[in-house]
């Protein structure tokens, strides 16, 4: 359990997320990658730390699990996705292969 799962509990957050699920349906990071899979997760795309303001109000983006589980973390991680697309670049424009081009 995150120590921040508190936060996901809060009715406001509930409806900010079926809101953006509802508006956005399908994985961004899968689309980018020109592939289709429902979005199961509504994530956050500035780390908010805990800053309930934060949480409630940055930017979010419709994820599958996957994506989610995997690539946001590793992006987290690093500071850039290694996704790549179909033609085989990675799509995330911080990414270092993509300073260079």
């Amino acid at each position: 359990m995150s120590k921040y799962s508190w936060m996901y509990n809060n009715r406001q957050w509930r409806a900010r997320r079926l809101q953006q699920l509802t508006d956005h349906p399908l994985c961004k990071r899968c689309m980018d990658r020109g592939q289709v899979a429902a979005a199961t997760v509504a994530h956050h795309t500035i780390r908010h730390e805990g800053d309930v303001s934060v949480f409630l109000s940055s930017p979010l983006e419709s994820l599958c699990a996957t994506c989610h589980d995997t690539d946001a973390k590793e992006q987290e991680a690093h500071g850039y996705s290694t996704a790549v697309g179909v033609d085989g670049w990675p799509t995330d424009p911080a990414h270092p292969t993509n300073k260079s081009r």
